[in-house]
């Protein structure tokens, strides 16, 4: 049986490092996690705009793509994924994955507000 990762597991760790199982995992949305979730969810947009909204499901499915870039375990799965992580993991991920969005992509702007910022 596979232990759960805790947040103490996860604490005092760099900025996107995460471990689980034992195992150092970097969050970055690099071109093979976005391949990933583009395979999950069709397309990249869809994808960042399930990790924009903080779903459970979606953090499962970064987690599951970050993993299976670095270890290229074929067996693995989202919902195996799933069983290694506990709430408190989620909840901390959720912080790392703003970060790494951040970081990747830069500041999200608002869409209409900032281009017409006159009119209402």
């Amino acid at each position: 049986m596979q232990k759960r990762a805790t947040a103490k597991q996860i604490r005092n760790k760099g900025n996107g490092i995460v471990t689980i199982n034992g195992r150092e995992y970097k969050i970055a949305l690099n071109m093979g996690v976005l391949g990933e979730l583009e395979d999950i969810y069709g397309s990249i947009d869809l994808a960042m705009k399930e990790l924009q909204s903080q779903k459970i499901k979606a953090m499962i499915n970064l987690m599951y793509a970050v993993m299976i870039q670095e270890e290229g375990n074929e067996d693995l799965t989202p919902k195996k994924v799933g069983k290694m992580l506990d709430m408190q993991f989620i909840n901390d991920i959720i912080d790392k994955t703003g970060a790494a969005m951040l970081n990747s992509f830069g500041e999200v702007e608002k869409e209409e507000e900032d281009e017409n910022p006159g009119e209402k």
